[in-house]
């Protein structure tokens, strides 16, 4: 299956093709998807993982060939020079700064630890939260149901 098949698939395709490919990535099979739009990004993300994996075993030229029983797809090196990487960014000290500042959430005067728990006391919509979030730390304010958010300094 390819990203053009997955718009025209049935959700019982969809299924059948996600369960017979996500545990080469360590995920679990499913039933059935919460719904048809979840289904396609969660198999979009699966075909994905399959490309890139078929490239890093072409770039490297090596098989598994299973003569050991064992699979080694490189998850523990790369998962080791990502967090190297990583930790090497926190020598910079604007990047360790950058890190270390906490903003505020403030709602019509009244400010809030975290997006999550002005949502909970506004009674907004808790699910929508992350994704609000993301927004309002890129763009420094944000709107949802005419409550305007902004960030703000901690204090």
């Amino acid at each position: 299956m390819n990203h053009n098949q997955v718009e025209t698939a049935s959700t019982a395709e969809l299924v059948e093709f996600y369960n017979e490919n996500c545990a080469d990535f360590g995920k679990k099979t499913v039933k059935k998807f919460a719904d048809r739009a979840t289904a396609i990004m969660r198999v979009r993300q699966l075909i994905d993982d399959i490309n890139a994996n078929e490239a890093d075993d072409g770039a490297t030229g090596t098989e598994d060939d299973g003569a050991t029983g064992t699979e080694d797809d490189g998850a523990t090196d790369k998962h080791a020079n990502l967090s190297a990487a990583v930790s090497a960014t926190w020598t910079d000290p604007e990047v360790a700064a950058a890190r270390k500042k906490r903003y505020a959430v403030v709602s019509g005067g009244v400010s809030y630890k975290s997006v999550e728990a002005a949502f909970r006391e506004l009674g907004l919509p808790i699910n929508k939260a992350a994704k609000f979030r993301a927004v309002l730390r890129d763009e420094g304010t944000n709107t949802i149901n005419d409550v305007v958010f902004t960030l703000g300094e901690v204090k």
